[in-house]
């Protein structure tokens, strides 16, 4: 679905502030990163019909987003 909000955004101003934070080793960025590549890696493993490799997958992801919350 989408859903006009009454605003909008430049996307290439938002593409130039993730390139350079990117570029600065932003921790935040990098790990969002990370998040969309495991994501994608996810859904294709899934979609192949490989459920062992998708639960270690799971798995992995889900240690990964544990290890960094804060208490």
């Amino acid at each position: 679905m989408l859903f006009y909000v009454g605003m909008t955004r430049s996307a290439s101003s938002i593409l130039q502030d993730q390139k350079a934070k990117s570029e600065q080793h932003d921790p935040a960025m990098l790990e969002a990163a990370f998040h969309q590549a495991a994501g994608l890696e996810i859904q294709s493993v899934l979609e192949q019909g490989d459920i062992s490799r998708f639960g270690v997958l799971m798995h992995e992801h889900w240690l990964r987003k544990r290890a960094g919350r804060r208490p």
